[in-house]
């Protein structure tokens, strides 16, 4: 996403153009734009290589972790006592993004379930560890289970609260995969 002159711009990756059978590599989303227009609504997937002012990444980072807390919120209020909740980044994602991920390239999937991973279920398990046992962090994978409704209650409550903050800095780089070598090498 963009803003070129007066008008909001909305860039596509050679995957989705394929996958969509379109020849154009943007589209016009929003004209008129003026200095207070606020266009995170209409932010669907962000990561770093979409903002080209790099004093702005932080708060495009933050539009998409409040999609994804907004999504976990969602899930969470329907999910009820008893059972555990699992999410992982890509499922998540694939849900706030309503399927947009999976178009995206595989660098910049990666780099979201990174920024998902440790900046928004990271920041959970953190403040919950000590409080509810039945909030774990494997690796990926964030499971949350309640016994009793004041565990829910006090989650949602605390997740709900505008002054629960998540921070919006990019995440330290992971090294390759194994099989980011195998690719790499396969290839030549």
């Amino acid at each position: 996403m963009a803003i070129r002159e007066t008008q909001i711009v909305y860039s596509w990756e050679s995957a989705f153009k394929t996958h969509v059978v379109e020849s154009r590599d943007a589209i016009v989303v929003l004209d008129n734009v003026a200095k207070d227009t606020d266009p995170s609504p209409l932010i669907l997937v962000f990561t770093d290589e979409d903002c080209e002012s790099h004093d702005r990444r932080d708060f495009y980072r933050q539009v998409m972790i409040n999609q994804v807390r907004a999504s976990l919120l969602c899930d969470l209020h329907a999910h009820n006592l008893g059972p555990s909740y699992e999410a992982t980044p890509d499922t998540l994602l694939m849900k706030t993004t309503d399927k947009v991920f999976q178009f995206l390239g595989r660098k910049r999937q990666k780099s979201l379930c990174r920024l998902v991973r440790e900046n928004v279920f990271r920041r959970i398990y953190e403040h919950w560890k000590d409080r509810q046992s039945g909030i774990n962090l494997d690796y990926d994978r964030l499971r949350i289970s309640w016994s009793v409704p004041g565990e829910k209650d006090d989650f949602l409550d605390w997740l709900e609260d505008r002054r629960t903050s998540f921070d919006a800095t990019r995440p330290p780089a992971e090294g390759p995969t194994l099989f980011d070598d195998i690719e790499s090498t396969s290839g030549a």
